[in-house]
């Protein structure tokens, strides 16, 4: 019986040193900042980011691949390894090919606005109703 004493301190010490490094590591020390009076835990709390619309996060990601393709630095694998769904890179293709008709008649600089305007409108397109929703051949859109 002796024995398992020290066991009993040494588990509980243990527990305590891992609750105390999770808390430190999720960046609080364990308290209530409300609970200690701090004035601005609501309002931090408050502040957290909203997520990002469909749409936009469409736009940025074709956007950067189509100004990518068109720098001729276009080289980084198929469409999933550059984190785009079937019908994100229906749009990019389409633009590129675009924008690159573009750049023929109106130079680089167009050819880049012409990507970023058209990715964003496209991109609005496929997500107004709520996204694509799936294909005919039972992948995700």
């Amino acid at each position: 019986m002796q024995r398992r004493r020290p066991l009993l301190r040494l588990a509980a010490t243990l527990l305590a040193a891992v609750t105390a490094a999770s808390l430190t590591a999720c960046g609080t020390n364990g308290a209530d900042p409300q609970a200690e009076g701090d004035p601005d835990a609501s309002a931090t709390a408050a502040a957290s980011p909203t997520p990002k619309p469909p749409e936009r996060i469409c736009a940025e990601l074709v956007g950067y691949w189509a100004k990518r393709e068109l720098s001729g630095d276009g080289g980084y694998g198929d469409y999933q390894s550059r984190g785009l769904s079937d019908s994100q890179n229906n749009i990019l293709l389409e633009v590129v090919a675009e924008a690159k008709a573009e750049r023929k008649k109106n130079g680089a600089a167009a050819a880049e606005k012409f990507a970023a305007r058209e990715a964003k409108r496209r991109c609005v397109v496929l997500y107004e109703n709520g996204g694509p929703t799936g294909s005919s051949n039972g992948w995700p859109a």
